[in-house]
């Protein structure tokens, strides 16, 4: 069976693509995940644990929480260094959203 494809502004989507999106936009439909995502892309090398942490202000049990999900989706990933784990972002879809997110918000 075909997919039916919608146009809109961003084009020709598939009901593939469209479900991705909200998969990806369930997952970042929290104020804390988004705030991970901003303070992370600002780090490029990523961010260990008490950093994010300290950015957030909320315990170390509810960012760990955060960041497993965000990682088991494939949107960050965790490299131990030393004793301390760092995350940084995997993927450009986080920040995609971002932008959205920013320009709406210029435009308000």
């Amino acid at each position: 069976m075909a997919s039916r494809r919608q146009v809109g502004i961003c084009g020709e989507l598939t009901i593939e693509e469209l479900r991705e999106a909200a998969d990806m936009l369930r997952l970042l439909a929290h104020a804390h995940r988004l705030k991970i995502i901003d303070v992370l892309e600002q780090e490029r090398g990523g961010l260990p644990v008490h950093a994010i942490v300290s950015e957030l202000g909320i315990a170390q049990s509810a960012v760990s929480q955060h960041l497993r999900s965000m990682q088991r989706a494939g949107l960050i990933k965790r490299e131990r260094r030393g004793k301390e784990v760092w995350y940084q972002i995997d993927s450009p879809k986080p920040l995609q959203i971002l932008t959205c997110i920013r320009k709406a918000k210029a435009k308000s």
